[in-house]
């Protein structure tokens, strides 16, 4: 989670998200009877804590009325959220090809502190099952180089002129958590058969993974909130990572 301090700055809070009873003192939380369970975001940045908690029900509209709804609604005078990330691990991918999309309904508050519903407004994120992009590497030790190549398909076919990131995994585990120095090393773009393929120096046994980035749009439909759909997000394909070894 992302936070603005009072001198502008982002803090950002990470941790895990805990399952927590759901009793009589949650009821109506978030404005809704409709939750059936309750999940604790317990964050931390250095010594500072933040624990919010995280309502999860069926949808109250007939909008995706097949899907889950996740309501977070902080405290008015708590700090000030710019983005929240959450990473969903244990949740295995459709089985059924499609395009299945999330819908976040925001609320913005007015300069005195209240929430203006009028102002409300939707963002829409599609991801697209399956969309793939697969990652190998050929290890040349005479010049200390890997060729990293793969494929990009989209619902099985393949995508033309995608930019391709190449990132290379540098992690370490200390006292305090893991320590990311991930960086991104080459560019790519897939040909008209959905391959691309770059050269990267390897000196030592490292890491890598493949991604294409989230593109943005305008909301192809109009939506419920006062304020309409404001964009939408598809989001990218990142291959498994893998490792080059270096005898």
């Amino acid at each position: 989670m992302f936070v603005r301090t009072a001198s502008g700055a982002l803090d950002v809070y990470t941790g895990p998200i805990a399952a927590e009873p759901l009793d009589s003192t949650h009821s109506g939380a978030c404005g809704s009877p409709y939750h059936s369970a309750i999940w604790s975001m317990q964050l931390r940045s250095g010594k500072q804590e933040l624990d919010l908690p995280l309502f999860v029900g069926a949808p109250a509209s007939a909008v995706g009325a097949n899907g889950v709804e996740l309501d977070l609604c902080p405290d008015v005078t708590g700090p000030s959220i710019v983005a929240i990330v959450l990473s969903l691990s244990g949740l295995d991918a459709p089985k059924s090809p499609g395009d299945y999309v999330w819908r976040a309904d925001v609320t913005p508050l007015s300069p005195d502190g209240t929430l203006t519903l009028a102002s409300a407004y939707e963002l829409q994120a599609v991801v697209a099952v399956p969309h793939v992009l697969t990652l190998r590497a050929a290890y040349d030790p005479a010049k200390r180089r890997a060729r990293l190549s793969g494929t990009l398909r989209l619902h099985g076919r393949p995508q033309a002129g995608a930019r391709i990131v190449i990132t290379r995994l540098d992690r370490t585990i200390t006292p305090h958590g893991p320590v990311f120095r991930d960086a991104p090393v080459a560019v790519a773009r897939t040909d008209r058969s959905g391959k691309y393929a770059v050269s990267v120096q390897v000196r030592r046994t490292q890491g890598f993974v493949a991604a294409t980035l989230p593109t943005s749009s305008a909301c192809p439909v109009a939506s419920a909130p006062p304020a309409g759909c404001v964009s939408l997000t598809r989001a990218g394909a990142e291959s498994e990572p893998l490792t080059v070894s270096v005898p």
